[in-house]
């Protein structure tokens, strides 16, 4: 167990994001909000102030769900004694705006990245299997898409102060957790997959229920249920019909 000190200092010291980080994660909510709001920029023509309305509403809500996701990233890696720092794919931006014109802003892409962790040495003296682990790295990707579902359930609740806003915000948060989930190097995905397949199909399983349900049942307790019941599944089937014959 670490004193509440010592989580604080290390919280200081190893945190804080870079310059260059922020620079990225800037421009790839200024693509996001562009891609996610294209389809927003007037009914029957271009409506030029309706757009920058609605492509400001979805920048706020973007850069804010990556900071939520990147955040929870760095926090539990300094918990277990790794510092985590942002890992770009600049593939994965060029796809996002391809599809966008492609499709004309109906297939929205929005993974933009993983983690690369930095083992702490002095903070994992008498760790298991000291050094690096790939489990370890695996649930320190996996925080990110899970704070995305868990700020996708948090604004659930808060659905009646903004309903279309609201929901807007959920979609969003959803998306960053399932196409981040995708087992595509560099994404998070790939790496809770190529550490523990089971580990990936339970959680992969328990964000599709809970995206799933988020709209159609009431409050959020329901949805996690059905998550956990959907991840059981996965994680089942792919123990006793898969992951065998391996």
């Amino acid at each position: 167990m670490h004193s509440l000190e010592g989580i604080f200092d290390r919280v200081k010291r190893y945190f804080r994001f870079s310059m260059m980080e922020i620079w990225k994660y800037l421009i790839i909510a200024v693509v996001f909000a562009f891609v996610l709001s294209f389809r927003e920029w007037g009914v029957d023509k271009l409506n030029v102030i309706f757009g920058l309305f609605n492509a400001l509403n979805a920048f706020i809500i973007v850069i804010m769900s990556i900071m939520v996701h990147e955040t929870a990233h760095r926090l539990y890696a300094i918990h277990i004694g790794y510092r985590a720092e942002h890992r770009s794919w600049k593939l994965g931006i060029f796809i996002t705006l391809f599809l966008a014109f492609l499709t004309n802003g109906v297939v929205p892409f929005v993974a933009y990245g993983g983690v690369v962790i930095h083992h702490l040495a002095v903070q994992r003296l008498g760790k298991f299997r000291y050094g690096l682990n790939m489990f370890d790295h695996a649930l320190i990707s996996l925080m990110g898409p899970m704070a995305n579902i868990i700020l996708a359930m948090i604004f659930k609740l808060l659905m009646p102060l903004n309903p279309i806003l609201i929901q807007k915000a959920i979609l969003i948060n959803l998306m960053l957790a399932l196409f981040n989930m995708l087992p595509i190097p560099p994404l998070d995905g790939a790496d809770v997959f190529f550490a523990s397949r089971l580990l990936y199909v339970f959680s992969a399983g328990f964000m599709l229920g809970i995206s799933a349900m988020i709209f159609y049942l009431p409050g959020v307790l329901y949805s996690i249920l059905v998550g956990l019941g959907l991840g059981a599944i996965f994680w089942l089937f792919f123990a006793t019909k898969i992951d065998k014959e391996f």
